[in-house]
Parts: structure tokens; C-alpha cells; sequence
């Protein structure tokens, strides 16, 4: 595995929704994840969540942080990170930690104390990620519904009291 030494990491913005889509398009499609599409501009209405950009020349990966979007999870001391893609190219390389951290740093200056991930059954190399970073699974499931079936998602936390 090459790691990438630099990586650009900016807050995107709504001229950014293109390339935002094609990102979670072709990471999902890599992954065999159908997801419905997101609501890109309600996301950058919403001024409690945070979406930024790795590039280089072009953005090859995203993480959105922000207020959970579970009512159960909306305490004001819990944020989330919504969604974390890397273009397939860029995996393995570093560059979805990077990110992860940079999320998880969002949430701290946001005053949050602690972070919550949602991660789709069987993704072994998400779950080795958190592992690595402190997370631990949290007794909560969901199912969500789509037209051609339904993905489990559970449920991971983080305490950011002394994350940095």
C-alpha cells in the first residue's frame, strides 16, 4: 500500500456538489452499495453540518460531520459523521483516515463530546478503521429500506474528551 504523504483537505461548498455526487457515486458503486441519492443541497442549508473535500488536481474523497440525524442520537453533546467516500484509487492509501480525523477535529471545535458512526454490515475494513481510531460499537441498529432491498447499519461511538 502507497500512502499518500499530502493530502488537500478544504470545506466545500455548494459549487462543490458536483463533484461531491460524482465521488459518493463511484465509491458506492466500487463498494456494490446502492444508497439513495443525497440531498446534497440540503446539507449545505443545514448550518449544523460540515462537509470537506480531499483533492489533488480533482476531489477524490469527502467526510460530512455534523448534528446526528437520528432523533434518538440528538442529545447536543453527540455529533455524527454522516458519510465518509474515497474514489476506489485513493483506498488503502490513508486517505479515509485522514479524513475520519479531520471529521472527528470538526466535531470537536463544534463543542461535541462524543461521535457517532453508523457502518453498513460486513464492512470489514470501516470496522478496522474505528477499531484503530478508538471506536467502539454501540448497541443500536438500523435498516434502511430501498427499492432493491435494504442495508443494515450499526451503530459505532467515540468519546472526544480526550481526543486531542
Amino acid at each position: 500500500m502507497d500512502r499518500i504523504e499530502s493530502v488537500g483537505i478544504r470545506r466545500a461548498g455548494v459549487d462543490d456538489i458536483a463533484a461531491l455526487k460524482r465521488v459518493e457515486v463511484v465509491a458506492l458503486r466500487a463498494t456494490n452499495v446502492f444508497v439513495a441519492e443525497r440531498d446534497w443541497e440540503g446539507l449545505f442549508d443545514d448550518g449544523a453540518v460540515f462537509t470537506y473535500l480531499a483533492e489533488d488536481e480533482n476531489p477524490f474523497g469527502y467526510v460530512t460531520v455534523g448534528k446526528p440525524r437520528e432523533n434518538w442520537f440528538q442529545d447536543g453533546v453527540t455529533g455524527e459523521v454522516i458519510s465518509l467516500c474515497v474514489l476506489p484509487e485513493y483506498q488503502g492509501k490513508g486517505v479515509g483516515r485522514r479524513l475520519l480525523v479531520h471529521g472527528l477535529s470538526v466535531l470537536k471545535r463544534r463543542q461535541f463530546e462524543h461521535a457517532l458512526v453508523w457502518i453498513r454490515e460486513g464492512a470489514r475494513r470501516g470496522e478496522r478503521l474505528l477499531t484503530t481510531l478508538g471506536f467502539t460499537t454501540f448497541d443500536s441498529v438500523r435498516t434502511i429500506n430501498l427499492t432493491d432491498g435494504e442495508i443494515t447499519q450499526y451503530a459505532w461511538t467515540l468519546s472526544l474528551e480526550n481526543y486531542f
